[in-house]
């Protein structure tokens, strides 16, 4: 139960964080920036469905996939499970 809610709040914060700072106009450096972090925290916190969804969703909606597919590369080449 305390698992569950633990996931619930993380996803909250990730999806306000990428609504928040997230803009299709954004600096590269920047976008490349957030997306590390949501990617890293949803790895670290293996948040599967949030990462395959939000986080791509999110990067999807504002053109960024490619930046996106960039931070991913690192996790699956160290054969972190996505």
């Amino acid at each position: 139960m305390r698992q569950r809610a633990v996931e619930l709040r993380t996803t909250q914060v990730i999806q306000s964080y990428l609504v928040s700072t997230l803009r299709p106009d954004a600096d590269r450096s920047k976008v490349r920036e957030i997306c590390l972090t949501a990617v890293s925290v949803c790895v670290e916190a293996q948040l599967w469905p949030v990462l395959h969804k939000t986080v791509f969703e999110c990067f999807k909606a504002t053109g960024h996939m490619h930046i996106y597919c960039a931070a991913l590369e690192p996790f699956i080449l160290h054969g972190r499970t996505l």
